[in-house]
């Protein structure tokens, strides 16, 4: 499974959604958010985060960057390997950073 996660301009999360949704992608959240580059001022945003297989996401890439609203300028879209942590190995004892306090 893949995390996908898409930021763009505030108004523009529900059309990312709906586009998620038409390939089969069950649920896609939509967020109202805040950001700040630099000393300039503060851009109102959405970020549209859904879990879809890997086909789904790289589908998703492409329908949503070649999108009328999207623009790589104002817009950015991260794909992530969803994880599980409690199917990790036991980590080595010799790889500790700290050790813990008596």
């Amino acid at each position: 499974m893949r995390v996908v996660s898409v930021t763009v301009p505030r108004g523009a999360g529900p059309k990312v959604a709906a586009a998620a949704l038409t390939l089969g992608v069950p649920q896609a959240d939509v967020r109202p958010d805040v950001t700040q580059q630099g000393e300039g001022d503060l851009q109102l945003i959405d970020v549209v985060d859904f879990t879809a297989s890997a086909t789904q996401a790289w589908e998703s890439v492409g329908l949503i960057t070649s999108a009328d609203y999207f623009d790589f300028a104002t817009c950015a879209i991260a794909v992530r390997q969803d994880g599980q942590i409690e199917n990790a190995p036991e980590p080595n004892k010799d790889t500790h950073i700290t050790d813990p306090i008596e």
